[in-house]
């Protein structure tokens, strides 16, 4: 039997974490094995995976996605895989090798950089995925519904580890100010 997928995904502090997390305690509840992963890039919880609500749990650091078949434990039943946009495109398959396994895959990411651009391993893994759950945060600036993460720093390199020291959750409304902020306001 092939394994489901499920992506959640969505902009920083909408509980993508805390949704990965309650998924996989429920899987646990239920009898079934379950085995948590997350790329050595975030560096922000040492080996734990940390929502921003303050529930955590232990997860297997791995540096390349393909150390993850090496590293999963005999009779697991579902894996999750937090901050998945960070594993790099090998994931994919990675998490199609689960599948055929038979092992369930929860993953959760950002739908989108700072930049407002789409994160390809998030984006291809949602295409074949069996359910994808998409998450709003609250508008930092107004509290409207806010799904585009806001880098606040001028840092322009694609990845930049950080919580609410450098990024803001903003509805594009907002985001649209604030990028007309930094960019000034001259003539197009």
């Amino acid at each position: 039997m092939i394994g489901k997928l499920v992506v959640i995904w969505g902009s920083m502090f909408s509980g993508k974490t805390e949704e990965l997390l309650r998924r996989l305690n429920r899987a646990m509840r239920a009898g079934k094995k379950v085995q948590l992963f997350k790329p050595k890039v975030d560096n922000r919880a040492g080996t734990c995976v940390r929502s921003h609500a303050g529930r955590e749990a232990e997860a297997v650091v791995f540096e390349k996605p393909g150390e993850i078949i090496n590293l999963l434990e005999p009779g697991v039943d579902v894996v999750g895989i937090d901050e998945v946009q960070f594993a790099g495109t090998e994931i994919v398959r990675v998490v199609k090798d689960l599948l055929f396994y038979g092992i369930d895959v929860i993953c959760s990411g950002l739908d989108m950089s700072y930049r407002a651009e789409p994160f390809p391993v998030t984006m291809h893994l949602a295409a074949f995925s069996h359910e994808c759950v998409k998450l709003s945060a609250v508008c930092a600036e107004c509290g409207d519904d806010a799904w585009v993460t806001h880098r606040k720093s001028e840092e322009d390199a694609l990845v930049v580890i950080g919580g609410a020291d450098k990024y803001a959750a903003l509805c594009m409304e907002c985001r649209f100010k604030a990028q007309k902020g930094r960019e000034g306001n001259s003539c197009r």
